[in-house]
């Protein structure tokens, strides 16, 4: 039984990507610097840009505003991989 369901779970296809419309969090990649956006991504994310020139700016602050505190939490509590 077990077999059989995990056979067709993984035969199960993965919805497609829609790169004729912007994602949100494709725009935040292609601002951040990242390389996983598309052309339309780019796009609408320069055009809030113009409207929002910071954006850039705030949006790389707030990763690093995270990237920070998720590590004081790790050092306050430890890392639970160890």
């Amino acid at each position: 039984m077990t077999r059989s369901v995990s056979r067709r779970a993984s035969q199960k296809r993965l919805p497609d990507i829609d790169t004729s419309k912007a994602h949100t969090a494709r725009v935040w990649n292609y601002w951040l610097g990242g390389k996983d956006n598309y052309l339309v991504d780019r796009e609408v994310g320069e055009q809030i840009r113009a409207v929002l020139p910071d954006i850039v700016d705030a949006a790389r602050a707030q990763r690093g505003f995270l990237v920070r505190v998720v590590g004081q939490g790790d050092q306050l509590v430890g890392d639970p991989r160890t």
